[in-house]
């Protein structure tokens, strides 16, 4: 749940309620059920389904009805349910009688006997979707009647959501029964139009919610009132207006929960290398400048963040403007796909048959290892050719991995996005590194502090020498950072100081002197960062071959890199195949 002590301590809230509520977050719901009703009439069940107790011979033959699944009033039901109640007591008379039916007529199926306090049905086949049903079940001198609806499958096209009807969260309903906002950031990778606002329902979310619709900047630019709400699952509400939407710019959706009780994914935006949208529907990476999913006690543009969790908020969208929802096709690009020798200057140029919003390209290029390449991209004067070209060469003989997801001028993208691969030539002319500076780590500011040495085991096919060391800085990577060169066995070659950084990105150190190195020898390129918060890609040097930017190479062999050290020294420690991001510059002259 959200429940960060600084964001509730600025609204007044006293940090030792903050811990009795993050406590009670992690332990599961359990239903409360209330005491059984006296009356041998029709009565409320507390699963929300109507008991006819009236056959009951007395108190002796009934067994009360607690609960089924799904529960009465429950919506985006999976079509492959097993229907099943529960009661009091064991049921005496295993002869239970269960029918379920729909529009269509009785549901085959099959009933289990009761086994001590439940009894199931279970459809033949699956049901049909967006379908309500009736399902019936008698035992032990107990009637109890309850509907349902089952969900629909997502459609073939948008309008969309980045979830569907049967996405469902670990957590559906929390003990927090405070009156909160909750949200999510979102981008969309064309121009186009919101529809309204969806949330998943838990057991216990009730009053009246509200969904909202926000620009970053914290305008409200659409709200509404949920109606016709099942008692669980995805709820929907479409706004009076649709709100026109930008290609890559960041909003935010949310809904109010009067009641609380709202359902929740701890870490879900946080998880390592994880991606979540659909089709041109995008949830915004979590991170610590801008967190996401999001939460506001009380109300209003929600936007605190706890440890990337999930609430399950989600937007309706239509890609397309003016009556276009015609999508783009790409129809040549450079380099082809499993081409080989392509220049180091990496431009990737891609044709269209019409023309393409300038605001949405969004083109990725990855090398071996899954690492991100960044680049600029430029949208021709008639529209319809795009070019990316990389902020650096690109590593010498290596497999690149190009994606291109554009929209066109009406917002309609790429029914999905284009990848194709292709390798580039084998040699580089020197001063050279190992890693393309055109390369941004996957987490450019890693949350450890403290002091820090790190580094890189790496080799040349040829005589040379290292003039200097590399390596990439994020945000809070402060202080003053050296660089040092090491044999394999840890005899320090050379140190020295970084000067002249930038705030982020690669820093480079010119030795004063530069240091020869022999060929087909392991050394160590290491640099210090004081205060942490290091550039990593978690398990980069375990799930690709060793890196070859001819003439250089990293060291191979399990537990080969990268290398690290609690303080300044030589760095000997390994965990899980971290790349933490250091370089050297080698020249053959």
């Amino acid at each position: 749940m959200p429940l960060p002590g600084r964001a509730h301590r600025a609204a007044g809230r006293p940090l030792r309620r903050l811990l009795v509520l993050a406590v009670a977050a992690l332990a599961p719901a359990l239903p409360v059920v209330p005491a059984a009703s006296a009356e041998a009439t029709r009565v409320p069940n507390p699963a929300g389904s109507t008991v006819d107790e009236s056959a009951a011979s007395g108190p002796s033959a009934q067994a009360a009805l607690l609960s089924t699944e799904p529960a009465a009033g429950a919506g985006s039901v999976g079509l492959t349910p097993t229907v099943t109640a529960t009661f009091a007591r064991t049921i005496a008379d295993p002869d239970v009688r269960f029918t379920l039916t729909g529009p269509a007529g009785a549901v085959e199926g099959t009933t289990t006997p009761a086994s001590g306090l439940t009894a199931r049905f279970t459809p033949a086949a699956p049901l049909d979707p967006g379908t309500t049903y009736t399902a019936s079940v008698h035992a032990d001198g107990t009637a109890a009647t309850w509907r349902f609806t089952t969900g629909s499958p997502r459609a073939d096209d948008c309008p969309c959501s980045i979830w569907d009807d049967f996405a469902v969260p670990s957590r559906p309903s929390t003990d927090d029964r405070d009156a909160v906002e909750l949200g999510a950031k979102v981008y969309f990778t064309g121009r186009g139009e919101v529809l309204g606002v969806r949330f998943y329902k838990g057991p216990g979310n009730t009053g009246t919610h509200t969904g909202s619709f926000w620009s970053a900047t914290g305008q409200r630019l659409a709200t509404g009132t949920f109606t016709d709400e099942t008692t669980t699952g995805w709820q929907t509400l479409v706004f009076a207006t649709p709100v026109v939407v930008e290609a890559n710019r960041p909003y935010v959706v949310s809904y109010f929960a009067p009641h609380g009780r709202y359902a929740i994914d701890g870490t879900f935006f946080g998880n390592y290398g994880r991606t979540v949208g659909h089709d041109q529907v995008w949830a915004v990476p979590d991170t610590t400048a801008t967190p996401n999913g999001l939460f506001r006690y009380g109300g209003g543009m929600p936007d605190s963040g706890f440890h990337a969790s999930n609430y399950w908020v989600d937007v309706l969208y239509r890609h397309g403007a003016d009556g276009d929802y015609t999508r783009p096709v790409l129809d040549a690009r450079t380099p082809a796909p499993e081409a080989t020798d392509v220049p180091l200057d990496g431009v990737l140029t891609l044709g269209f048959d019409e023309a393409i919003d300038p605001a949405s390209p969004r083109i990725v290029l990855t090398d071996e290892g899954g690492a991100e390449l960044h680049g600029t991209a430029a949208v021709s004067a008639d529209g319809r050719t795009v070019t990316w070209t990389p902020d650096g060469p690109l590593t010498p003989g290596a497999r690149h991995t190009a994606s291109a997801l554009v929209a066109d001028v009406r917002g309609n993208a790429l029914a999905r996005a284009e990848t194709w691969s292709f390798t580039t030539a084998p040699t580089a002319d020197c001063p050279c590194s190992l890693f393309s500076a055109a390369t941004v780590p996957a987490f450019p500011a890693s949350a450890d502090q403290g002091p820090l040495e790190l580094g890189v085991r790496f080799g040349s096919a040829v005589t040379g020498a290292v003039t200097g060391v590399r390596f990439y800085k994020g945000e809070g990577n402060t202080g003053t950072h050296t660089g040092s060169l090491w044999s394999a066995d840890g005899a320090l070659l050379a140190t020295g100081t970084f000067t002249d950084e930038t705030a982020t990105g690669w820093q480079e150190l010119t030795f004063a002197t530069p240091v020869p190195i022999e060929a087909n020898r392991v050394y160590v390129a290491s640099y210090t960062t004081p205060s942490g918060h290091h550039a990593v890609d978690h398990g980069y040097f375990d799930r690709r071959p060793r890196v070859l930017s001819p003439p250089l190479w990293t060291a191979a062999g399990p537990y080969a890199n990268g290398r690290f050290r609690q303080g300044a020294g030589f760095p000997t420690n390994y965990y899980g195949g971290n790349n933490y991001w250091v370089d050297v510059v080698f020249t053959t002259s």
